[in-house]
């Protein structure tokens, strides 16, 4: 990794929330309600026995949680990276879940259907971004 991208990932993230500086709890009530992320994985993982991929789902909610937590108190870029990887990995999972056991897709048509999701998600973003209700 060169040493420009390697002080890009560390470069201090602010401007968002309720960030008032760049030190460790400069995030609080962001920072620990991210444990309810935490909580609802091990809840729901005592629910979901038998069901494979809600289990997956309960993991990934888990990191969601830790992955918001390392961002809303430390806010560089590497914490935005291990924030919204976990997201975007349980949006497309479910996606895939209600295609597949609501909807009664098979598989691979319930998998073709969460991947339509990429492209949609990059063309409608920045139109959502310019309304003043949803705008940031």
């Amino acid at each position: 990794m060169w040493e420009s991208e390697r002080m890009e990932l560390l470069r201090d993230i602010d401007g968002y929330c309720e960030r008032i500086d760049a030190s460790y709890w400069a995030e609080p009530v962001n920072a620990l309600t991210n444990l309810a992320f935490v909580l609802a994985a091990v809840l729901m993982w005592r629910r979901s026995a038998g069901a494979p991929l809600a289990r997956v789902l309960c993991i990934v909610l888990g990191v969601i949680g830790l992955g918001s937590y390392l961002f809303h108190t430390h806010a560089q870029v590497w914490a935005a990276i291990v924030d919204v990887t976990p997201i975007l990995i349980y949006i497309l999972l479910y996606i895939f879940a209600v295609n597949r056991d609501v909807w009664r897709m098979p598989w691979w048509m319930a998998a073709l259907g969460a991947a339509a999701f990429v492209p949609y998600a990059v063309l409608t973003v920045p139109i959502w971004q310019n309304l003043p209700v949803l705008g940031v």
